[in-house]
Order: C-alpha cells, then sequence, then structure tokens
C-alpha cells in the first residue's frame, strides 16, 4: 500500500472534541493484536514511501566540483542511545544515512537513522513538489489527512532556500488536526503539546523546520545518532552517486545505509572503488495499535510515538534489516 498522490480534501472540523474517559491501550501488544517472537508483527513486502532516494535524479544548482571535509570522530559517531544494529555485528567503520530533510517522516527514516553513526541530512538537492519535503500524514475518523508546509519556490530551488508562506495559518491547523485525530491517544497531552509549541516558532525556511520536527520524532523515541547537514561539509562532485560517496567521505564513514532506490540505481561501483561497502535498508512496515480502525502503515511516526510513546522505538526498529550490495 502507498501513501495517496494528491493532498486529501480539506474537511471542516468542529472545534471542540469531547474526549473519552477510557483511554485506548497504548501499545498494540494490550489491545489483541499477539506479541510476536520479534518486538512487533510486520506486514510482508512493505516497500519505502514514495519519493526519490537522496542524491538520485536531482539536479543540485549552483554546486561546485572538490572533495568534502569536517570529518565526524568515531566516537562521536557511535554515541546514540538506541545501539546500531551493525555495532552488535561487529562491523567495522562509521555507517552513514543520507537523507532529504523531510517533515515529520515516517518509520523507516527514523529507522535507518537510528541504524546509522552518522545521519547527514541532504539540504543541497532540489526540492521536490507534493514529495516528502513539507508534508506528511496522520489518521483520522475519515482516513489518511495530509499536514503540508505552504511554501513559496521558484523553479530549481534547492531546499535549503525553500521559503514557508508565513501568511497562511498551517501551524494552528496542524496542531489542531494533530489534537482532534489522537484526543484519545496515551501520549497525546504531553507529545501534541510539544509539537504544537515547536511549530508555532517563527520559522521562515523550510529546511530548519523540517530537521527540528523530523529530530523532535527521534529523540522522543531515544534516538541520539549525530547528525550533519550536506551543505556545511564543503562541495561535493554534482553527479549523484558520487555526491553520496563525497559525503561519506566527509564524515570518515566507510559503510553507506542506502534506501531501496539508491540501491537500485545507483554506480555501485563508485563505492567499491572509494573502499566503502553499501547496504540496503529492506524495511517491514510494523504493524501496532492504532485509533480509527483498519491499520494504516506508511503515516508519519508521529502516529506511532502518539500511541506507544518511547517504547515505539522498538516498534519501529523491529521491521528493519538491511541487504549487502557492494
Amino acid at each position: 500500500m502507498s501513501p495517496r498522490s494528491g493532498p486529501a480534501r480539506r474537511r471542516s472540523r468542529s472545534s471542540t472534541s469531547r474526549r473519552s474517559t477510557t483511554r485506548p491501550p497504548s501499545c498494540g501488544w494490550r489491545c489483541g493484536v499477539p506479541r510476536p517472537p520479534t518486538s512487533c508483527q510486520t506486514r510482508s513486502s512493505c516497500a519505502p514511501r514514495g519519493g526519490s532516494e537522496p542524491g538520485l535524479g536531482e539536479r543540485t544548482p549552483g554546486r561546485a566540483g572538490g572533495a568534502p571535509g569536517g570529518a565526524l570522530s568515531r566516537a562521536e559517531g557511535r554515541r546514540s542511545r538506541a545501539e546500531s544494529p551493525w555495532s552488535r555485528g561487529g562491523a567495522p567503520g562509521v555507517k552513514v544515512a543520507i537523507h532529504q530533510p523531510h517533515y515529520l517522516p515516517w518509520l523507516g527514516y527514523l529507522a535507518k537513522w537510528a541504524a546509522a553513526d552518522c545521519l547527514i541530512f541532504l539540504d543541497t538537492v532540489q526540492f521536490e513538489k507534493n514529495g516528502w519535503q513539507n508534508r506528511n500524514r496522520i489518521k483520522t475518523k475519515d482516513g489518511p489527512q495530509w499536514l503540508t508546509v505552504p511554501v513559496h519556490r521558484a523553479r530549481a530551488t534547492t531546499i535549503r532556500d525553500v521559503l514557508i508562506d508565513a501568511g497562511q495559518p498551517w501551524p494552528r491547523r496542524h496542531a489542531q488536526a494533530v489534537r482532534l485525530a489522537y484526543a484519545r491517544s496515551a501520549y497525546v497531552d504531553e507529545y501534541g503539546a510539544r509539537l504544537a509549541e515547536l511549530v508555532a516558532s517563527p520559522w521562515t525556511t523550510l529546511t530548519p523546520l523540517a530537521i527540528a520536527t523530523a529530530t523532535f520524532l527521534a529523540e522522543a523515541f531515544g534516538v541520539r545518532t549525530p547528525t550533519r547537514l550536506a551543505s556545511e561539509l564543503g562541495p561535493t562532485r554534482d553527479d549523484p552517486t558520487l555526491r553520496l560517496v563525497d559525503l561519506t567521505r566527509a564524515v570518515g564513514g566507510d559503510t553507506y545505509l542506502a534506501g531501496r532506490d539508491t540501491a537500485a540505481y545507483a554506480r555501485l561501483e563508485a563505492f567499491r572503488e572509494a573502499g566503502m561497502t553499501v547496504r540496503r535498508q529492506a524495511y517491514t512496515h510494523p504493524v501496532y495499535a492504532q485509533l480509527h480502525g483498519e491499520f494504516v502503515p506508511f503515516l508519519s511516526a508521529l502516529d506511532l510515538l502518539l500511541m506507544c510513546g518511547p517504547a515505539g522505538l522498538e516498534i519501529l526498529r523491529g521491521g528493519d534489516a538491511y541487504v549487502a550490495c557492494v
């Protein structure tokens, strides 16, 4: 199942909602969903979310060639509350994930973040209209609903240069939509209030907002993997694959954690020639207790956080696996 390609129709909602005095269980394990041997139930063959993988098929306006710098120390690269599965396997070196900044990203995004020793936010590529950089979905009684940050953009605008349309009351709308949709969830009072305060800050550009919402989710789940901005790591080559090689090298990495599309279309020999290995994420979407009927996958990770709280880390990582490509 994949997310809907078009924005959901605007729905009128009452400004008040009677909250049930009985909260539902906060996690699927306590809601009639049998607990399997691993941390979650899974659906097989669940593909990653829509949108292109970082660095592939994207133009980078105004980027010059050259060697990047600013390596991340190995000690810093391993500093994470959520232990990397590769460190458990004894693999040497620093594992690097590279991803565009996404607004309130999905579970697979955070799972890769937790598996890496360093996450690089790829803010130097072109903004994608109707992608995931400025919007994501939550679950309501009427089905999935888009939360979209309105932006101003010109043709061939890099993500870091995209301006937010401050003339629209999107922070209030997003906070209200979350409050209404998750009024009966176990963690809406704690995390819903924090999110409302976060988005209400005076944001002017998209990248800091998207990174802030992603970091909000990661920290709530206990992911402490350090992050870097691609724009602060020095120039990279324009070729999409070589850009990823340069960024991985810039932070001292020798293993690149790739998404499905990157592993399928990148020139893997470029990583091999650079002395790097590539591991492709093979994410199986977990199933957990949700509000509003039948389970819907590929929502924002906010859905899991409001239902299960910090315990959701074990659930979101339960479906994470990596396959050697190089």
